[in-house]
């Protein structure tokens, strides 16, 4: 296939040209008039693609097919540049992939940062509610000792229990004291009248005297009941005072307990612990529902970002299909093996597409599960719904890369056995149907159908003899060792390069979410890594790639990271960049 930005180019124009030299001769007739402005056109129209606009290119390049039919066959090899061009666009679509992933990937990594920093205070907030409750427990306690439950009394109870004893013990001796003062009363009221009474039988004599001395002691005996009385009730009055005497000291320290415990409550309601938790709880629960918020804002843009990479998948498909379309047009024999070949690559493409397609929504739906997991309630259902949305697209293009793989391996079968050979033509074809076969055991290994995987090394092995009859240093090439397991490189070929590199610039992003130490201990790993690696098998497309990610490496290694951190300043982000703009879609 023809690479604008490679020397196949003008190996491709050059072919074309031989075959339309070849196809028209050199006679002035119009079919030959015709196709000599047809290549004129054409290069035109390969130069724009080769500046870069592959767009103005292809629309060029229809212009220049509508005069093909005045050029007979001598159009022919005209049409195999129009596929070309049409496989260019396809081409740069799918090269849109790694963009939208990237995106994607760096929407999701701030997710799984917001996710951990919601774990965290998830788990400041049980720490601070284990203490809460503890203090909270100890106040119920504490108020139950003061009301009591229905199998103990409390202190109040037994307080009021205690002040209606002594209330009684004291209506009792108030009682017995007037029983005593009556008794009393009696007694001296008696003792007045005998005194009369014996003060008169002074004054008398005979037998007056004695009658009236008689009279005042009969009454002095009539004391005694009184006196029993009376002695009865200050008996009463010792007994209750004593009883007094135990109540009054029984309610003082209960008044003083009920003093001391409500005081305690206040205490522990007051404590500054107490309100600084409730604080700190209240600022949690703020930070979490912000965190929450970013995280449903963010998951609604992973839906329409899965949306968006479906739609590239599908135009970039869409347009392979066409470039192969236009590949079954070409008909001319000096053309046709190529045309061939390409219509397999086309048939190759498509399969890579949807297997990139199944790759990128089975790898986010499987992050976002284990990120729903860790969190709670609605944030952990939102997440889990987007995950079974990208499962439900990795599902069907897992399907439909089955398919594709299938239609591709059956091509690419047919024209081996049509070229076979030993010539250049015939290597490449072979090294290109393993490769295709490589990408449909990937699938197969990861939709873990082992049956697949034995039947695609089985005819692996049988193409490898054929490849190494036409090539003596296969066995030791790339194409080969991808069916090795002890050893894994990164396919010869442009875009798989690009694919291999843009997965492992993923790499490159999680010190940007770390700070300090951490973050040093990141970037000095991850630059002994890339000094460790071997040569690159497409150093252009690692420069392009990797070249300006070991480069900020290196720069914020030479800043050092405590300037690096202040520098930054704010809140960390994740690295997000102008993501987190919500205009930025």
């Amino acid at each position: 296939m023809c690479n604008w930005k490679s020397k196949n180019l003008i190996k491709c124009f050059f072919v074309v040209c031989i075959a339309g030299f070849l196809s028209a001769g050199c006679s002035d007739n119009p079919e030959n008039k015709a196709a000599k402005q047809l290549r004129q056109n054409a290069q035109k129209a390969l130069d724009t693609a080769a500046k870069g606009d592959i767009e103005k290119a292809a629309r060029d390049m229809q212009a220049v097919l509508k005069d093909a039919p005045a050029a007979g066959p001598a159009a022919q090899p005209f049409l195999l540049v129009d596929a070309d061009i049409v496989f260019e666009k396809a081409q740069r679509k799918k090269s849109e992939l790694a963009g939208v992933a990237e995106t994607a990937g760096a929407a999701l990594d701030e997710i799984s940062l917001q996710a951990e920093r919601i774990s965290r205070l998830t788990f400041q907030k049980e720490r601070l509610n284990h203490l809460l409750d503890a203090t909270n427990r100890e106040i119920e306690q504490l108020f139950g000792s003061i009301t009591g439950d229905s199998q103990s009394p409390g202190i109040e109870e037994e307080l009021a229990a205690a002040g209606e004893e002594l209330s009684r013990l004291e209506e009792l001796k108030v009682g017995f004291e007037q029983q005593r003062q009556a008794a009393q009363d009696s007694i001296n009221a008696i003792e007045q009248q005998a005194d009369r009474k014996l003060r008169e039988a002074e004054s008398a004599y005979g037998d007056e005297k004695l009658r009236l001395a008689q009279a005042g002691y009969d009454l002095l005996l009539t004391r005694k009941s009184h006196f029993l009385d009376a002695q009865a009730a200050a008996d009463q009055i010792r007994s209750i005072e004593s009883q007094i005497e135990i109540v009054k000291p029984l309610i003082q320290k209960l008044q003083s307990d009920l003093v001391s415990v409500r005081k305690r409550i206040d205490d522990l309601k007051n404590a500054a612990h107490r309100q600084d938790s409730k604080v700190q709880l209240a600022d949690a629960d703020r930070q979490i529902e912000e965190h929450a918020g970013r995280i449903a804002w963010l998951t609604t843009d992973l839906k329409k970002l899965q949306q968006n990479y479906s739609n590239t998948v599908d135009e970039a498909v869409s347009l392979f299909q066409k470039a192969a379309d236009r590949y079954k047009k070409v008909k001319a024999q000096s053309v046709r093996k190529s045309a061939s070949a390409s219509l397999a690559d086309c048939y190759w493409r498509i399969a890579l597409a949807r297997l990139d397609g199944m790759k990128f929504h089975f790898s986010f739906s499987s992050r976002l599960n284990s990120t729903a997991g860790a969190l709670e309630s609605s944030t952990s259902n939102t997440l889990g719904d987007v995950a079974s949305q990208y499962e439900r697209a990795g599902s069907e293009y897992a399907q439909k890369a089955r398919e594709s793989f299938n239609i591709a391996t059956d091509e690419y079968s047919k024209l081996q056995k049509r070229f076979g050979g030993r010539d250049e033509f015939a290597c490449n074809l072979l090294k290109n149907y393993m490769l295709t076969l490589y990408g449909k055991m990937s699938l197969a290994e990861f939709l873990d159908e082992q049956s697949v995987v034995d039947e695609v090394l089985t005819q692996a092995d049988e193409l490898m003899e054929k490849a190494s009859d036409c090539d003596p240093a296969f066995q030791s090439s790339v194409t080969a060792a991808l069916f090795d397991d002890s050893v894994r490189f990164v396919p010869s070929m442009t875009v798989d390069g690009t694919i291999y590199y843009n997965e492992l610039k993923k790499e490159f992003q999680a010190w940007k979410t770390l700070r300090g130490a951490e973050q040093q201990a990141e970037v000095n790993r991850l630059l002994a890594m890339l000094d460790s690696m071997a040569q690159p098998v497409d150093e252009e497309a690692f420069e392009r790639i990797i070249g300006p990610e070991r480069k900020q490496l290196e720069e914020v290694l030479a800043r050092g990271f405590k300037e690096a951190a202040e520098a930054e300043g704010g809140e960390d982000v994740g690295g997000y960049g102008d993501y987190s703009d919500p205009n930025y879609f």
